[in-house]
């Protein structure tokens, strides 16, 4: 439990209350980034996925004889759907996975190295590092610990972002698709590009053509996942409600001080942000849905971090910028703890932390085994085999 308070309060004190020199601040960035990705990488038999990752990892059967034109046929023939879990970087990092440890360890560990490394990129560019991991700390430990691809997917999109704000389209395209390659949900990023086209052709009532768009593709990857809510019809949840007024918050600030964006490299994309946190809003009112529309909630994160921190940057004076700081620091610290504490699902899976440097895992209840041997699924019987 004590790691996790560490973790969030050592940017929040960072942020309000210390008094250091830029070389120190950059250092010490640096080794609390080091950290997380040992603290999120190296952690075993945790998170809410764990379980689900082992079993889909040990089916070797449904993992290695998967071929990547699987993938290519299905997205050809409008098939999305069906290319979950198929996913090319995805079924390669598994490979990968199996021949330099022959378990789920390695995928864990540069699963975090990337993900966190383009955060950490990301982060450094903007006019205030401390302040935007604070914002985002919270959701990089139980994101990065839960839905460990999407979580990777999300980064590329962090590159695409930045990107586009530098007019390099070419790199956001590669980026782009790095990330629905390991996670099909980033497909909807695809209306942001044509947004952008749109807005340089000047396009007459384009607002209202993108949002067409937007609520077809939308409505398309909700209707399409059907399948996978009513499977897991049991599982609801009840922090979604707080998550969905955490995500659609920046969204007001953004609209109310619209004027202090419009000299940001990122306007553009926090344009489209908007439409995509209103359609959001929309469907979780007519289609609540709390798995669906919690992964969609994902993608907002670097919508929150873009608009507090260049709105902080507009802020002229310097007891309004501390102000400022303090407030939003310590209501996403309050977000953070009230995730980790208040949610019997966290409590359950992610204490006390266990990180593999210090488990004997040859004991441990999912079966961990070494490269090219037999493996047993979780706690299943030992007569069968995923080989």
């Amino acid at each position: 439990m004590a790691y996790y308070l560490v973790i969030f309060f050592i940017p929040y004190l960072i942020v309000n209350f210390a008094k250091i020199s830029k070389p120190l601040e950059n250092f010490l960035f640096f080794i609390f980034i080091i950290f997380i990705i040992f603290f999120i990488g190296f952690r075993f038999e945790m998170g809410l996925d764990w379980s689900n990752y082992i079993k889909e990892f040990y089916d070797r059967n449904y993992i290695l004889n998967k071929d990547y034109s699987l993938f290519f046929s299905n997205l050809f023939s409008g098939k999305i759907i069906s290319n979950r879990n198929i996913e090319p970087l995805y079924i390669f990092f598994l490979y990968l996975s199996n021949f330099f440890s022959g378990n789920i360890l390695f995928f864990n560990i540069i699963n975090s190295i990337i993900s966190i490394s383009i955060l950490y990129f990301f982060f450094v560019k903007l006019p205030n590092k401390w302040f935007a991991l604070s914002i985002a700390i919270s959701f990089m430990i139980f994101y990065g610990m839960d839905i460990i691809r999407q979580f990777t997917s999300l980064g590329f999109i962090f590159l695409m972002i930045y990107n586009l704000s530098k007019k390099n389209n070419i790199y956001a395209i590669i980026f782009f698709i790095l990330s629905a390659f390991f996670h099909m949900g980033s497909i909807i990023f695809s209306t942001l590009f044509f947004y952008i086209f749109l807005k340089k052709i000047k396009v007459n009532n384009f607002y209202f053509l993108f949002s067409i768009v937007v609520f077809l593709l939308f409505y398309f990857s909700l209707s399409s996942t059907n399948h996978y809510s009513y499977v897991e019809q049991a599982y609801v949840s009840n922090g979604m409600i707080f998550r969905m007024f955490v995500n659609m918050l920046p969204l007001f600030f953004f609209l109310y001080f619209n004027k202090y964006f419009k000299t940001c490299e990122y306007y553009e994309i926090l344009n489209w942000y908007c439409f995509f946190s209103a359609f959001i809003f929309l469907f979780f009112v007519l289609f609540y849905n709390s798995i669906v529309i919690d992964r969609f909630l994902f993608y907002i994160l670097p919508f929150q971090i873009l608009v507090y921190s260049f709105l902080l940057k507009s802020l002229n004076s310097k007891k309004l910028v501390s102000y400022f700081k303090f407030c939003i620091s310590t209501f996403y610290i309050l977000f953070g703890l009230s995730w980790m504490f208040f949610s019997e699902d966290n409590l359950r899976v992610y204490t006390p932390y266990k990180n593999i440097l210090f488990e004997d895992f040859e004991k441990a209840p999912s079966m961990v085994c070494n490269p090219f041997n037999k493996c047993v699924l979780e706690k299943e019987s030992k007569n069968v085999k995923f080989e």
